[in-house]
């Protein structure tokens, strides 16, 4: 079927599509208007029958109720009027025939008296012949049934239908034969014409030839797309010398600048000898340049790294990219030195014909690497002997630190001792003045006694390793008010305190611990409230602690995290400004970060760190 198709002319294709197209059309067309035809026919019927069926079983209920057969059938000639019933059959409730009527009509078959109570629906057509069956009911009561035989004739009507249908689809397809011969020449036409003009083309081979183009549509479009080819064709000759033109200009150039440069180029065929190379080559090796063109690839480079040369032109084959590599080159001479070589593979008509590269001798370069190699080597053995001596300096300093500081604590011990006695024994004794100087100098050694300790806390961070244990952020602030009492009520908001953490339980202590201190020391209302809350992922835990105080102005934020930073220069407030440095610092151990957020003055603090898992 397909190869007939094909064997047709594109003409006759368009006739046949258009045409096979409105007979399908036509057909749908047919057969929905006879199915909604036929339908609409026996809807009318249907509704005519029950119309008259259900206005005489209502003059006929009060007949059953009564039993009165005689009035019944009077009604029933009713009937007379409508000149498609045959029969009607009037039953009681007891399915038994009460009244009848015959039509006065030629059809008399089917004398039996149709049972049509198993009737799931109210009507039924048996060929063109309506049973119609409707319920008579009386002052709400069912009383019997009306059954009436109707004959519609509408096989008779379908087939006038079919006929005008016939018709009208004939002349339908008549018309769209008479369309399709005359709609397929805005197709065919040009396409026959295009046709011809390419046959003429490829006959006469005569590319000067162009197609006219009548039409902006698509074959417009291929008009002028091939019109473009002959084009390119026709000027195809012209560009081809061009090319070999250029090609011939480009071998010139490339061999004008090959014998200008002081690296050796050349050229090998497939079996590595030499098409070309240039004059810096018999400087570099030592023949003359009558030699050299006598020479190979292989005659200058050390027999023992043949191999690897054919290694080298193998991949160049297979990955058809350039390559580089080193080599050890000889010269005449016998000397050997490091070459470093760039190559490429040439084609023709895409076939290896040979190699393109270049050769660089880089004998000084060699040199000057290894004796930056030396020196690389001298320089990170003194960098390690030198980190050595840094960090026995720093722990050494640590330690004079942590023992000066230590050892502080001794004498100021014992002049807080001290003053505190004389002040206990002899305030009464003493004057105004003396007990004013007495108590700032017991004020200046607490405030020292903090700063000593502050500095161990702060020096011993660095010493401890990390022994880190698992534990709930609740087991941290379950130890701190082990530790701490609260001159102030103080209540906690914690979220995300059953999550495990895997750290040195004593350095989150610490961390809490200060910033607790800091929110009840600068709070001035009487019920301290510290929301605590933290939340984790698969890289770090992340804590905020959040507190109802005096809040920090912002230009103050990263001041305060310095070590002895505070805002406040009064020994009688007992800060000593280490304690958030401290805390940065236990924060930096696990390489975490920490900001702070208020908004100034009574408007709070929000201290928000992270600590990498």
């Amino acid at each position: 079927m397909m190869s007939l198709i094909n064997k047709i002319s594109i003409k006759y294709k368009i006739i046949l599509i258009i045409l096979f197209t409105n007979i399908i059309l036509i057909s749908i067309g047919f057969i929905l208007e006879i199915y909604y035809t036929k339908k609409s026919l026996t809807n009318r019927y249907v509704e005519d029958i029950g119309f008259y069926s259900k206005k005489i079983g209502e003059q006929c209920a009060s007949s059953l109720d009564f039993d009165f057969s005689s009035d019944a059938k009077r009604f029933l000639k009713l009937f007379e009027n409508v000149k498609t019933v045959q029969k009607a059959y009037i039953f009681n409730s007891h399915k038994k025939l009460f009244a009848q009527y015959d039509a006065d009509s030629l059809n008399t078959k089917n004398k039996t008296i149709p049972q049509l109570f198993s009737l799931k629906k109210d009507y039924r057509f048996v060929g063109d012949t309506l049973y119609f069956i409707e319920k008579i009911d009386y002052q709400g009561e069912f009383v019997g049934n009306i059954l009436v035989l109707a004959d519609t004739k509408i096989s008779q009507e379908m087939k006038e239908r079919y006929l005008i249908l016939g018709f009208v689809s004939l002349a339908l397809m008549l018309f769209a034969s008479l369309l399709a011969n005359y709609m397929q020449r805005f197709i065919s036409t040009p396409i026959i014409k295009l046709s011809e003009t390419v046959n003429n083309i490829a006959e006469q081979k005569d590319y000067s030839i162009r197609i006219k183009n009548d039409y902006s549509d698509e074959i417009g479009i291929l008009n002028t797309k091939i019109n473009n080819f002959l084009d390119v064709i026709q000027n195809r000759e012209i560009e081809r010398d061009e090319a070999e033109f250029a090609l011939r200009e480009s071998e010139d150039r490339f061999r004008s600048l090959a014998e200008l440069l002081p690296e050796t180029v050349f050229e090998v065929d497939s079996y590595l000898n030499f098409l070309f190379i240039n004059k810096s080559a018999s400087f570099t090796f030592g023949y003359s340049e009558l030699e050299m063109n006598s020479l190979s690839f292989k005659d200058i480079i050390i027999a023992s790294e043949h191999e690897k040369v054919y290694s080298i032109i193998s991949k160049l084959i297979k990955t058809q990219n350039s390559l580089q590599d080193e080599f050890i080159a000889v010269r005449k001479n016998g000397e050997q030195f490091p070459v470093l070589l760039y190559v490429s593979p040439l084609y023709r008509n895409n076939l290896p014909k040979g190699f393109r590269g270049i050769l660089i001798d880089f004998s000084e370069l060699k040199k000057a690497q290894n004796e930056i190699i030396e020196l690389n080597k001298d320089l990170e053995k003194r960098v390690k002997e030198r980190t050595l001596k840094l960090a026995k300096a720093n722990q050494e300093l640590s330690e004079v630190s942590y023992i000066s500081a230590h050892d502080l604590k001794t004498p100021i011990r014992g002049i807080i001792q001290l003053t505190t006695w004389i002040l206990n024994d002899y305030r009464n004794d003493l004057n105004k003045e003396i007990v004013d100087n007495l108590e700032m100098l017991l004020n200046r050694a607490n405030h020292m006694n903090k700063l000593v300790n502050g500095i161990l806390e702060y020096i011993s961070i660095s010493q401890n390793k990390k022994n880190r244990t698992n534990f709930t952020l609740n087991e941290v602030l379950t130890t701190i008010t082990l530790q701490k009492t609260f001159n102030r009520q103080v209540v906690f908001e914690l979220e995300g305190e059953n999550d495990i953490l895997h750290y040195e339980k004593n350095h989150l202590v610490q961390i809490f611990a200060h910033l607790i201190d800091n929110a009840i020391k600068f709070n001035k209302n009487n019920l301290v409230k510290i929301s605590i809350k933290m939340l984790s992922n698969e890289f770090e835990h992340t804590f905020s602690i959040t507190d109802n105080g005096i809040g920090i102005d912002p230009k103050y934020h990263k001041k305060i995290l310095g070590v002895f930073k505070t805002l406040s220069s009064e020994y009688s407030n007992q800060n000593v400004g280490i304690g958030l440095a401290l805390v940065k610092k236990i924060i930096d151990l696990y390489d975490g970060k920490i900001s702070i957020q208020s908004e100034g003055e009574a408007k709070g603090t929000t201290i928000t760190f992270n600590l990498k898992k």
